[in-house]
């Protein structure tokens, strides 16, 4: 993840790389990109990339769930938890912490499955999206 791009990344070439959550095995791309990145003009309303909808995890493990989105000015974040149709903010404790646009979740268990919610916005507007977590 790059945070705040400015012109020079986009001299830069860059890789990605993949990682499985449930075997920690990772693999990079063989081809090389580049960013393009460019001066915002004008308001963006928060858009929020989709990635896998549905997490599993296993008790004890340490979760990391991603909320990236893309808007001007740059978004912040807000994560909830959801019970029934009560939104539930999380606040960082010795067990769970929202490190900007991340939720960590360490030693999940079982009553961390749930639907999180994430919220990103901004003075344009705000995007949402609903992550599960299922732990087992």
């Amino acid at each position: 993840m790059i945070e705040k791009a400015d012109l020079s990344d986009g001299k830069k070439k860059y890789r990605c790389i993949c990682k499985d959550e449930m075997d920690n095995e990772s693999v990079t791309s063989i081809p090389w990109g580049q960013l393009i990145v460019t001066e915002p003009t004008t308001l963006q309303v928060p858009r929020i990339r989709s990635g896998s909808r549905e997490h599993h995890y296993k008790i004890g493990q340490s979760i990391e769930l991603y909320c990236i989105a893309q808007g001007y000015p740059v978004p912040s974040y807000t994560w909830y938890k959801q019970e029934g149709t009560r939104m539930l903010p999380m606040s960082s404790n010795r067990r769970i912490q929202v490190v900007r646009s991340t939720l960590l979740i360490h030693k999940a268990s079982k009553i961390d499955t749930a639907t999180y919610v994430c919220v990103a916005n901004n003075s344009a507007g705000e995007d949402r999206t609903h992550l599960q977590l299922i732990i087992s």
